[in-house]
């Protein structure tokens, strides 16, 4: 894993102890809202890493031992091949989607000794082929796709003993190939990458279940949408096209998508992830087929690339977290 700091101009500057490894084959990464904490899953080995992260520096180690003890703790077992994993926005619970065994890990994180703790496993036996997730901005409700059945999977956080763990799912057949997902800030809507179609699907929510598809909806993409990001304010929503090299950009009202002016905007190639910075100023697209960072001053709607972007970082980027 990579890891940079972010200049006062967006630009990525390599820190001064830029990589730290994880298990084989990372696939995904949450960062605590204490920003003290990050895990890494490993779809390979099956373990999700945990780091250790200097507030000051940025830099990610290894958890030091708790007092008294000599020896490391064992790996943390998400599961059987796991896909995909989310942190609830409160940064209580992580889940972890395991594809081999069709489950859900459910776990809670212990920050006093830098650690997550079994609550237990969902089993998605109305839900097969489970391939990506989504958590409320409420942290009370987690979202489950299966692009092979047109279904996806609503599953209540239990407020109740045992803290953290999820209800049985609720399955809404919704059609077409609902890949990633993704939740408004105010949990009135639901975005669903739908790639066989190069579109987005937007669907109305009600007590976090999946009501009805949105006027308009769906709304056309570049080819083959593979991610989403939404700034603060729930009016914004880029989505990036892995087949056509660029990010479109959509204003949002009531969940109707509206291309704004000068989208779609180029991207390396295959674009595959794409984040806001926390203060919703500056985009980040991940370019597996390019290796690199593109990254972009917003103003407004507008994307503009920086100076000195893209930014090299290795091989297939994947997956990117900010901070503040």
């Amino acid at each position: 894993m990579l890891a940079f700091s972010q200049n006062s101009s967006g630009a990525l500057l390599a820190l001064s102890t830029p990589t730290t490894p994880t298990g084989s084959v990372p696939v995904a990464m949450v960062l605590h809202p204490s920003l003290k904490l990050a895990f890494i899953v490993n779809n390979a080995d099956g373990t999700v890493t945990v780091r250790v992260r200097d507030t000051s520096t940025g830099i990610l180690s290894v958890p030091p031992l708790p007092p008294g003890v000599l020896n490391p703790p064992p790996p943390i077992i998400a599961g059987i091949s796991p896909i995909a994993m989310v942190m609830t926005p409160n940064g209580n619970f992580v889940y972890v989607l395991n594809q081999n065994t069709n489950t859900v890990g459910e776990f809670s994180v212990d920050t006093v000794n830098n650690t997550l703790n079994s609550v237990g496993t969902l089993t998605l036996g109305a839900l097969p082929a489970g391939q990506f997730m989504a958590v409320s901005s409420d942290s009370q409700f987690l979202y489950i796709s299966s692009p092979t059945t047109g279904k996806i999977a609503v599953s209540a956080i239990s407020a109740i003993a045992p803290i953290g763990s999820l209800g049985t799912p609720t399955v809404f057949t919704v059609g077409a190939t609902p890949s990633v997902m993704l939740v408004d800030p105010q949990v009135r809507f639901l975005y669903v990458t739908d790639p066989p179609t190069n579109a987005v699907r937007v669907f109305s929510l009600s007590g976090g279940a999946i009501s009805t598809q949105v006027s308009g909806s769906p709304f056309a993409t570049g080819v083959n949408p593979s991610a989403m990001a939404i700034n603060s304010s729930g009016n914004f929503l880029l989505v990036t096209n892995k087949g056509s090299n660029s990010v479109s950009g959509f204003s949002v009202s009531n969940g109707s998508l509206s291309n704004v002016p000068g989208s779609p905007f180029n991207t390396g190639v295959g674009p595959s992830f794409v984040v806001f910075d926390k203060a919703n100023s500056f985009v980040y697209v991940a370019d597996q087929g390019s290796n690199d960072i593109a990254a972009y001053q917003l103003t407004g709607t507008q994307l503009r690339s920086l100076v000195g972007a893209p930014f090299s970082v290795g091989t297939s980027p994947t997956w990117i977290v900010t901070s503040p």
